[in-house]
């Protein structure tokens, strides 16, 4: 890890010897922002539209000309070059940029870590002069800008959501529990009952073995497993295992968790009794949704928006679409749980330092935080994709062929709605009245306390990418072994703690009281 860390430093510094030329100064003499002047600013945006590039991740592929770009283009006057790419391959593109001194003006920093990092190779704007009369980026964050670790001394480097992510819901199907002649499960035991009936038991009544109870991939994110880790006492996110802190202090990874063998013990239990995607290791995470819209998966651990509102009716390939509820399930404390949510700084959002044009750009992103803003990236352009029905109520309706989520999509609607995000989202104002009910029980659940660590630390830049795949290949392992599973257990925390899990370890702990 520490040669791939090296490899990325050189990238920053030829960087910064583009951005130096390129300005005609030193990243301090230009305090980090692009150098271009307010006259130079001015006069930019009377030869036209701003040419701004951004760098997007989502698990979509809109083409790089579309309906809502346009719209966006119209609303902003500025010229968009957007480069779209999947979240396993957005820090081996945003690297790829960076050496090849085509670093984007917009984009997202994953990890504070990343951002100090590029903040301190002179590699982000200042945005403090733009920001202050940027309303929606005032009204959605004023309060909390200076919180962000990268925004300190009255200075503004990084921009994040205003609201919070969605904790999970495993989402059952209710249609196929009426015909497995189940209730839903409020435990382990009748949760593994409902995901055997509904693998063997012919839920979809056409004589054939060909259903699973639990949908599940780990190829992207972690989603499809945090209900099961947090009934264990667990924290995880999309993003892999919360940190957890020993009776000593140490705070550590989560697969030191006290719980985390028994847990994988229970998915052991899934995986082996084929009640669980057998290619949970290995699906993309399209391809493991399809197996829900295709009316192959009963069960699936996620963010509830999804399968009972953004999918509905049109993802859904059977006819009558599946029906769908939501099980807390309780764990061996008798507890429904997952991770306490904390303030989300990453990924932040950040212009470049070679960015020739930032009042642009944080115009750019202050549209994206405005009511019209967030409801063109969510629903599209109102007239050609939607139709508002009511929208005091939140009420809409899509407008054909743009009902279908792949055609909508396909015109750059939704695929660009989590760049950056208002406190009160379009796509919470108009979720049905299940969805919102959902969103509420999955809050409450969000009871684990973690040790929520947002200062950057040098073991976390060297070695947590590393360490994240390390913990990932370690719950895969775990899971798919025959072999002695407390041998194999010891032997994957050697590895953790000999890949430069010590060292962050020692960091991690020092960082957290650090914040106290």
């Amino acid at each position: 890890m520490k040669r791939i860390q090296r490899i990325i430093s050189a990238a920053l510094v030829a960087v910064i010897a583009f951005t130096m030329s390129a300005c005609g100064g030193s990243p301090s003499e230009n305090s980090g922002s692009s150098g271009a002047s307010a006259g130079q600013t001015a006069s930019a945006s009377a030869a036209g539209p701003a040419e701004l590039s951004m760098l997007v991740v989502g698990d979509n592929s809109p083409p790089d000309t579309n309906s809502v770009l346009k719209e966006i283009e119209n609303k902003t006057n500025s010229s968009l070059k957007v480069t779209y790419v999947s979240l396993a391959d957005s820090a081996s593109k945003l690297n790829t940029l960076i050496a090849a001194k085509t670093l984007p003006d917009i984009f997202w920093a994953s990890t504070i870590s990343d951002a100090e990092q590029l903040k301190q190779n002179g590699m982000l704007s200042d945005l403090t002069e733009y920001v202050k009369d940027a309303k929606s980026i005032q009204d959605n964050l004023g309060e909390v800008l200076a919180s962000h670790p990268l925004n300190k001394d009255g200075k503004v480097y990084a921009l994040f959501n205003a609201d919070h992510d969605y904790a999970q819901n495993m989402n059952i199907r209710t249609d196929w529990l009426k015909k497995v002649g189940k209730e839903m499960p409020t435990d382990l035991d009748s949760l593994y009952d409902v995901l055997y009936a509904f693998t063997f038991n012919d839920p979809d009544g056409n004589g054939k073995n060909d259903t699973l109870g639990l949908g599940a991939s780990i190829v992207g994110n972690w989603n499809n497993f945090t209900s099961i880790l947090g009934a264990y006492g667990i924290a995880a996110n999309m993003n892999g295992l919360r940190p957890v802190q020993l009776d000593d202090g140490t705070v550590t990874t989560g697969l030191k968790h006290k719980n985390f063998l028994d847990a994988i013990k229970y998915f052991q239990k899934l995986y082996q009794n084929g009640v669980m995607d057998p290619d949970f290791a290995t699906i993309p995470t399209m391809d493991s949704f399809g197996k829900l819209w295709n009316g192959k998966v009963g069960a699936f651990d996620f963010q509830c928006p999804g399968p009972t509102n953004n999918w509905m009716p049109s993802r859904y390939t059977e006819n009558p679409v599946p029906t769908f509820d939501f099980a807390a399930i309780k764990g061996p404390t008798g507890q429904a749980a997952q991770g306490k949510i904390y303030p989300s700084y990453t990924p932040s959002v950040v212009v470049s330092s070679t960015c020739k044009n930032p009042a642009a750009a944080v115009k750019l992103i202050d549209f994206f935080l405005t009511e019209d803003g967030n409801a063109l990236l969510r629903l599209g352009v109102e007239g050609k994709h939607f139709n508002w029905v009511d929208k005091a109520a939140g009420t809409y309706e899509m407008i054909k062929p743009y009902d279908d989520s792949t055609t909508n999509r396909n015109d750059g609607v939704f695929v660009y709605s989590d760049f950056i995000r208002p406190k009160i989202t379009t796509e919470r104002r108009t979720f049905n009245a299940q969805t919102k009910q959902g969103v509420e029980m999955a809050d409450a659940m969000c009871t684990i306390e973690w040790p929520f660590i947002y200062t950057s630390f040098e073991a976390d830049t060297n070695y947590g990418a590393n360490l994240k795949t390390v913990e990932k290949e370690v719950f895969c392992q775990l899971i798919s072994t025959k072999g002695n599973l407390e041998e194999e257990y010891k032997k994957a925390i050697a590895r953790w703690e000999n890949e430069g899990g010590k060292e962050w370890e020692q960091e991690a702990t020092a960082a957290y009281n650090s914040q106290k």
